[in-house]
């Protein structure tokens, strides 16, 4: 009967050990169940030895549905990372797409719609922000305002459309004789154009004044009613300065227009600026005609 009890506790001692490292599968279950059908044992033994294995069966089986759930966290988590990888591309696409619209209306906020150039607020900033930077650079700046001459009539003659393709044409030759990057041409408002120019002197602004009332003039657009020519040409009156940071370019634009009034008083289709430093016999102001 001894050797029956210890053949038992080894059996039951190698069972319970390889559970015990988690081992419980079929092979060990079925092992529990050949105690239960060896008569050699008491009943006891074998009814302990069925609820036993009864119970690992019931704890594989939990074992089972734990390995599937944990599978299905598991892809779960994969399909969140993707979904969160997925949204945060569509969220750079969006921001992206989001900066790009906002810089084009920044964009199409400082462009005249009409012609293509830069507009009165484009122009205003420029000023302000160009004058404050000469300021600490202590180079020249010029300006040049321009007027269309005798546009209303030119309007009334053939109408607002072709109005309005005359000074897109305008637009258009003025930006060509302004080069450098540096340099802005903006519609002032209504027939009336600006040219910015950083770091020019008198002499190089008048120059580029002339090259533009020339560049105008050489587009031969009829203009019935602009006498002598017989058409479109423009007047400029240009004005340069030393900006100071506790000054404002406001003068600048003023000594420019008294220019442009001289210009246009004078009969127009020519450049007047205004005195500066340099000017022969202290001339108020150095005109450059049309040949």
């Amino acid at each position: 009967m001894n050797d029956i009890y210890m053949d038992l506790n080894r059996r039951l001692c190698e069972l319970f050990r390889d559970i015990a490292a988690g081992d419980y599968g079929n092979s060990r279950i079925e092992a529990l169940f050949e105690l239960t059908r060896e008569e050699k044992y008491p009943g006891y033994i074998t009814d302990l030895a069925e609820n036993f294995g009864m119970m690992l069966v019931q704890v594989e089986a939990r074992e089972l549905r734990s390995q599937h759930l944990i599978r299905e966290l598991e892809q779960a988590r994969l399909e969140l990372r993707e979904y969160a990888q997925t949204l945060e591309q569509k969220v750079a696409e969006k921001t992206t797409d989001l900066r790009l619209a906002n810089e084009e209306l920044m964009r199409l906020s400082l462009v005249d719609g009409l012609t293509g150039i830069a507009n009165r607020r484009h122009f205003n900033q420029y000023l302000e922000s160009t004058w404050q930077l000469l300021s600490r650079e202590q180079k020249p700046l010029s300006l040049i305002l321009i007027d269309v001459d005798f546009f209303k009539k030119y309007n009334d003659h053939f109408g607002h459309s072709l109005g309005d393709e005359c000074l897109a044409r305008v637009a258009q030759a003025l930006s060509s004789c302004a080069r450098r990057s540096s340099d802005l041409v903006a519609r002032y408002g209504g027939e009336e154009f600006a040219v910015i120019l950083p770091d020019t002197d008198p002499c190089g602004a008048v120059y580029c004044a002339e090259t533009m009332r020339s560049a105008v003039e050489s587009l031969a657009m009829q203009h019935p009613h602009s006498l002598p020519d017989q058409r479109v040409t423009i007047s400029l009156g240009v004005a340069t300065a030393c900006p100071e940071a506790e000054a404002s370019p406001i003068s600048l634009v003023k000594a420019a227009d008294a220019c442009l009034y001289q210009a246009k008083a004078a009969g127009r289709n020519r450049v007047v600026s205004a005195p500066h430093p340099g000017d022969p016999d202290g001339d108020p102001g150095r005109q450059g005609d049309a040949p």
